[in-house]
């Protein structure tokens, strides 16, 4: 077969779920397929079964098309933490915290060869790879370090595609200028267009559509209509309020993880103090800089809520969110006071934690399977919750109503979201992820000319 290339004409214009789609699509036709990202920056991640942590929409996209899940198909993670300042995961593991500047020195001299390296390890493993590019490709003031991009599609001669965004407006001004920004030898690349989350009549889109072919001599494959009630998150950007009058979760600068939330199903946000009394069941979720949102807690009164409300609704600590429960958090030779509803203290060290977790519940007989990111590490005498095949985790008081853990995938056990209802009487909408991408992949088959696409990849040399 051959190889494709998915860039956008922005962030958060369809780029993950084009690839998610193109994958399934591509394994149902029999093909050997693979997911391929070079760089990625989002606070969502997730464990692979051997212990790399890598993008979660990368993850799906594997799931999709039942490619093997390790840091190849992501071997660069960027996760924000603030002022300028990113993570920085190299084949799924911790690297170094960077800030801007000394990435991009990092990238020219030793992240495109990790890039390379691991692409090609891909290339002899499956006939068929479809990669994902990031942001735009047309910032031109980054485009010597832009990886990301149309410098790694360079590097294989690889055929690409544009997305973009019509719902937010100048759909064809967004690709023509991101064509025409291109360089020249990069152009050559560019194969056509796709239009992604149309609403309407496509018929008023055919002047436009046939004016952007005939000018920059490309084809347009398709024009993919909105898609409601998408539960599969890439990043912030896509992270919806689902209306639930019961589960409020704490939306903090840098919340983190959002496969948690996923198997919420339905849930709203908690932006102030006043959203408190709402809801039936409080969320803390993950967090990428547990100091700074734990301040920014402190600063919206939310903090002092959460205190008044004890052992009159549920109160859930996930990670993060667990952390910041404990009574004294001591991070970088400071000691910061915590909201104090747990009897523990959170040490943080510099080794990161990313691992696969199996976790028996104290309280009935049922386990879960998790997984663990984090620099904190938590220590308390009594009240846990589970047992794991590290130890025990997490802290569990019917009393006080406060239920929190350092393992994620926590709503995804059917048994501890019915553990919750008998208890607590807290009732989820479930999720069936393979259902959901089932159900997106559908939508691109019938609204992408699949059979030009096929021709590019066959028209390549086999790779």
């Amino acid at each position: 077969m051959g190889q494709l290339m998915i860039q956008g004409t922005a962030s958060n214009v369809g780029k993950s779920l084009t690839v998610l789609a193109l994958c399934k699509i591509f394994k149902k036709e029999g093909f050997n397929v693979a997911p391929f990202k070079p760089q990625n920056m989002s606070l969502n991640s997730i464990v692979t079964e051997n212990d790399e942590e890598i993008s979660y929409i990368q993850y799906l996209q594997a799931k999709a098309c039942n490619a093997t899940i390790d840091s190849r198909i992501n071997p660069i993670l960027l996760k924000p933490m603030g002022n300028g300042v990113v993570e920085v995961i190299v084949r799924g593991k911790h690297y170094k915290d960077m800030r801007t500047s000394e990435y991009y020195d990092f990238l020219t001299k030793h992240g495109k060869h990790v890039i390379k390296e691991s692409y090609e390890s891909l290339r002899k493993e499956y006939d068929t790879i479809i990669s994902e590019g990031a942001g735009s490709p047309a910032e031109i003031n980054l485009y010597e370090f832009d990886y990301a991009n149309m410098k790694f599609a360079e590097m294989f001669n690889i055929p690409t595609i544009i997305v973009c965004d019509i719902e937010r407006g100048g759909a064809f001004a967004s690709l023509y200028g991101t064509f025409m920004l291109l360089k020249k030898r990069h152009k050559k690349l560019v194969r056509g267009f796709i239009i992604n989350k149309f609403r309407g009549d496509k018929r008023l889109l055919y002047p436009g559509l046939k004016y952007i072919e005939k000018k920059l001599g490309r084809k347009i494959f398709g024009v993919i209509p909105y898609i409601n009630d998408i539960r599969i998150f890439e990043d912030s950007l896509d992270l919806k309020d689902f209306g639930s009058k019961k589960i409020g979760v704490i939306r903090y600068p840098t919340l983190s993880i959002y496969e948690d939330l996923i198997y919420l199903g339905n849930y709203s946000f908690i932006n102030d103090k006043n959203d408190i009394d709402k809801f039936d069941v409080i969320i803390l979720p993950g967090s990428k800089n547990v100091i700074n949102d734990l301040m920014w807690l402190k600063r919206s009164g939310i903090a002092e809520e959460l205190k008044r409300i004890v052992g009159r609704k549920l109160i859930i600590g996930i990670c993060g969110g667990y952390q910041m429960l404990t009574k004294k958090i001591y991070y970088n030779n400071e000691t910061y006071k915590g909201l104090g509803l747990i009897d523990a203290y959170t040490y943080y060290k510099s080794n990161k934690i990313v691992r696969r977790v199996k976790a028996k519940f104290l309280y009935e007989d049922f386990e879960i399977d998790g997984f663990e990111i984090r620099f904190g590490r938590i220590v308390q005498l009594k009240g846990y919750a589970f047992k794991t095949n590290y130890g025990y985790d997490g802290f569990i008081d019917f009393n006080k109503k406060i239920i929190a853990t350092n393992i994620h995938g926590l709503f995804k056990s059917k048994a501890f979201r019915n553990f919750l209802k008998k208890r607590f009487n807290i009732t989820f909408y479930e999720i069936d992820i393979n259902k959901e991408i089932n159900r997106i992949s559908k939508v691109f088959k019938e609204n992408i000319d699949i059979i030009k696409l096929v021709e590019i990849l066959k028209s390549q040399k086999t790779i």
